[in-house]
């Protein structure tokens, strides 16, 4: 078995591992804001629950006044109702919806140390639902964000050993051993093999490469030596240059 050592993270995963310091940065954002939401949103709602002042009475639409807009028309709602003996007219309410009309006569929260403000039930808790759809949205994200994140990480190594346990082997022939001087994701000089597998049966000629090598494989290996590829039997584009498994002589031709 070859002692060459293999630079696993070759160009490819450099720039994945890039792309998933991005996301983890984009993750600590989403959650950061997903979490406080979420708590803001609890925080409000215990504040409503435990509310005082607030009672249920019965209004009645004094008016409906519509509006046209650019997306079609607002609507604003007036209602009149007595509390405590005292009669409040067209006080505008915060809530519309197509079932109103004038004259209906509808529930509302009032206030009873200040029977002028009124609200709809849905609309004291508005804020709270806009929290918790915030917080789970970000939240969401951040989760499917962290999921990217690991396939981005682990992909590559999980689709060797997948293609070492399972894939197809190929016997391929080695065209080149290239020279990458001051390679970018090495930072010094990394050399790769260049491989060709030729199907007979469809005439097609298939070119490989190897993994980054951080030595000199020529000891090991020279142009025209079989070398074996692993690949997805239904995607050649999914595969890996065995450089470990080649053979330890070398050739050295006198003809």
């Amino acid at each position: 078995m070859s002692g060459i050592r293999v630079y696993r993270r070759n160009l490819g995963n450099h720039i994945g591992k890039s792309a998933a310091l991005i996301i983890g940065i984009m993750v600590l954002i989403f959650g950061a804001v997903g979490i406080a939401s979420l708590i803001a949103g609890i925080k409000y709602l215990k504040t409503n629950d435990t509310k005082e002042g607030y009672i249920t009475i019965t209004a009645t639409i004094s008016d409906i006044v519509s509006k046209k807009t650019t997306d079609g028309y607002s609507h604003e709602v007036y209602l009149t109702y007595t509390y405590d003996g005292v009669t409040y007219e067209n006080k505008r309410y915060n809530i519309y919806s197509s079932s109103m009309y004038i004259g209906k006569e509808i529930e509302i929260l009032c206030d009873s140390e200040h029977p002028d403000r009124i609200q709809s039930k849905l609309g004291l808790k508005l804020p709270t639902i806009v929290m918790f759809v915030i917080g789970g949205t970000f939240t969401l994200v951040s989760i499917i964000l962290v999921i990217v994140m690991i396939k981005l990480l682990r992909g590559p190594k999980d689709i060797k050993e997948k293609l070492l346990k399972k894939g197809l082997r190929l016997k391929a022939v080695i065209e080149e051993i290239r020279t990458e001087t001051e390679s970018y994701v090495t930072g010094g000089t990394a050399y790769r093999i260049i491989c060709t597998y030729t199907d007979t049966n469809e005439n097609i000629i298939y070119r490989f490469k190897s993994d980054l090598l951080l030595e000199d494989p020529s000891a090991n290996y020279y142009v025209g030596m079989p070398i074996e590829v692993v690949v997805d039997s239904k995607d050649y584009s999914q595969y890996y240059v065995n450089v470990g498994f080649g053979q330890t002589q070398k050739v050295v031709d006198f003809v």
